[in-house]
């Protein structure tokens, strides 16, 4: 997960700009009247809560409502399903990472299935490079669709993902500055704008830029406590209750009081967990 997102990439450029911000276009080629010069990538990074709907015009993100953010980009890493392309090693892959609540995959015939096992996953998803959808379009965030459907997990009992965009820590204490540019003021970011942002100069940060870290917070249960509170295809209550009112406020002092909150809840309920933290810098962020 750590080398894949700092992998993510842009490959950002500058183009012209109308005076309404708008680029220029086949459609519209014959009337642009160029008046500035602003960022602009036929690539997207988008993060944001975990099956939600970002934004007018998109589709939902992919995962299970209130396990944290769902993280979506590209990144070149040479995945391919066909064998003839196996050399080259710098093919645009998309990607995501999220937590999905559900049975395990059945093995293929002629394994048995086995017994359910529903569980909290965290899920990778990577897209092989001739599938690639996102240059379909550069609004919006269908090309996720096709994504989704590439899903696998990566680990068990991962009940909650917080992902922080922010700068870094020196430079922005609070970690707020990236965050408050989201419509939602929450744990979200996304590269492409707006109508109100796309008006805009000089261009907000997040406008066709990655953020400069990514800070991201796990939260694990022991395989005994999953398997007592995981029993049906519905996520237990017993979980998602634990995270109703905190980390919704993306700041450095209410986060430290979120995780102590959350380690008592689950102390109280006798839970054995996890919690892992670390930052991730994106290498391709080019923000000031």
């Amino acid at each position: 997960m750590t080398r894949s997102l700092s992998q993510a990439t842009l490959n950002t450029y500058w183009d012209y700009l109308d005076a309404n911000g708008a680029y220029r276009t086949p459609d519209n080629a014959s009337t642009f009247q160029p008046t500035n010069y602003g960022r602009n990538s036929d690539l997207h990074f988008l993060l944001g809560d975990a099956g939600s709907v970002p934004g007018s015009g998109y589709t939902s993100l992919p995962g299970t409502v209130g396990t944290g953010q769902a993280v979506v980009f590209q990144l070149p890493s040479g995945r391919s399903a066909n064998s003839q392309y196996k050399n080259l090693e710098q093919l645009l892959n998309a990607c995501g990472y999220f937590i999905q609540y559900g049975d395990r995959v059945a093995l293929p015939a002629p394994f048995p299935s086995g017994e359910s096992k529903y569980r909290f996953r965290l899920m990778q998803a990577i897209q092989p490079a001739e599938s690639f959808e996102v240059f379909k379009t550069k609004t919006g965030n269908l090309w996720v669709q096709g994504l989704s459907q590439q899903a696998l997990p990566v680990a068990d009992n991962i009940v909650y993902a917080l992902i922080w965009p922010r700068r870094s820590p020196s430079d922005d204490p609070e970690g707020k500055e990236l965050t408050d540019l989201s419509p939602s003021k929450g744990f979200a970011f996304d590269s492409r704008p707006n109508s109100a942002a796309a008006s805009k100069w000089p261009q907000p940060d997040n406008v066709h830029q990655l953020p400069p870290v990514l800070q991201i917070t796990l939260v694990a249960l022991d395989e005994v406590t999953a398997a007592r509170v995981c029993r049906s295809s519905t996520p237990p209550s017993e979980i998602t209750s634990l995270f109703q009112g905190i980390f919704q406020s993306p700041s450095q002092n209410q986060f430290e009081e979120d995780l102590k909150t959350l380690e008592r809840r689950m102390g109280e309920k006798g839970y054995g967990f996890r919690i892992f933290t670390t930052t991730i810098p994106l290498k391709e962020c080019k923000m000031q």
